[in-house]
């Protein structure tokens, strides 16, 4: 194998794509009121890299545990670990060194932040060899993830908790999982369990039930913020702009369930979807712009 060839399956291996994911860190200091804080942009960016080098380390890990899986897997064959392209010698080297790489950035900015990353790569070993067998345990794992992603972002820029954030959080990913879990499921031609997953085909009708709950429940977290917090408190100058958005926080929600249950989420991930479905893209940019209208 080619230096180049070589060279592109250790940056597949890292899937830098999926640092999208870690742009959550960001979030808290948008919200929290410093955005226009240069410094603390710059401790959030080199928050953003430690979290990634994290992050990257675990999917590492992952491939390794799931080899033999993915080898089997009609798309997952194609990750370097499971075809062949980087050994598992080179795998164990190359996540051992983006995972020591990011918890030393993370101890270097400061102690919760070592934490968080700690605590983060904690559950997802746990995820790789065990929680992800568990049904329904699995997918409040991967919400977990995903708002462990804006605890970091909090500390990081040292603003305040706010419940709903997270509580919006653990509602709105537990309902992305489910989606993925469902395309998973679907994809499926046979009644036997998910390889590598504690699901069968008979649990479809139980992982759409759960998944659009935890949506239609994220939608009004959004509506009872706005009336117990956001109007009474003056949290914004023209709060009353902000009702538009559950209704692009449900249509969001209501196009990646289409997606999900027409066979159409790109290689079963919701976030990887949404970031290439110019519908998605387009009600991500209105949240955005709606936001803005009631700050500005």
């Amino acid at each position: 194998m080619t230096w180049r060839r070589y060279s592109v399956a250790v940056l597949r291996s890292l899937r830098l794509h999926q640092w999208v994911k870690n742009a959550l860190v960001f979030v808290p200091l948008m919200l929290g009121g410093r955005a226009l804080d240069i410094s603390v942009w710059a401790d959030a960016s080199i928050g953003f890299v430690a979290f990634g080098l994290t992050a990257s380390g675990t999917y590492i890990v992952n491939d390794l545990r799931d080899r033999a899986y993915d080898q089997a897997h009609p798309m997952k064959r194609h990750r370097p670990v499971a075809n062949g392209e980087l050994s598992q010698t080179a795998a164990i080297v190359l996540a051992t060194t983006c995972l020591l790489a990011g918890l030393a950035i993370g101890l270097w900015i400061g102690f919760d932040e070592f934490t968080i990353l700690m605590i983060y790569l904690t559950l997802t070993v746990a995820y790789t060899f065990w929680l992800k067998r568990l049904p329904v345990v699995d997918v409040f794992t991967i919400a977990t993830f995903f708002s462990l992603r804006l605890a970091f972002g909090v500390v990081l820029s040292d603003v305040r908790w706010s419940p709903w954030l997270f509580v919006l959080s653990m509602c709105a990913f537990l309902s992305l999982a489910l989606a993925k879990r469902f395309a998973e499921l679907s994809g499926s031609r046979t009644g036997a369990a998910l390889s590598g997953r504690g699901y069968v085909l008979a649990d479809l009708p139980f992982i759409r039930g759960l998944g659009l709950a935890a949506a239609t429940t994220a939608v009004l977290i959004v509506i009872l913020y706005l009336i117990e917090e956001a109007f009474p408190h003056a949290l914004y100058d023209h709060p009353q702009r902000l009702w538009a958005a559950p209704v692009i926080l449900f249509l969001f929600f209501g196009r990646i369930w289409i997606a999900a249950e027409r066979g159409e989420l790109s290689e079963d991930d919701p976030v990887a979807f949404a970031l290439m479905d110019r519908t998605c893209l387009f009600y991500g940019l209105c949240l955005l712009l709606d936001f803005v209208a009631a700050v500005v």
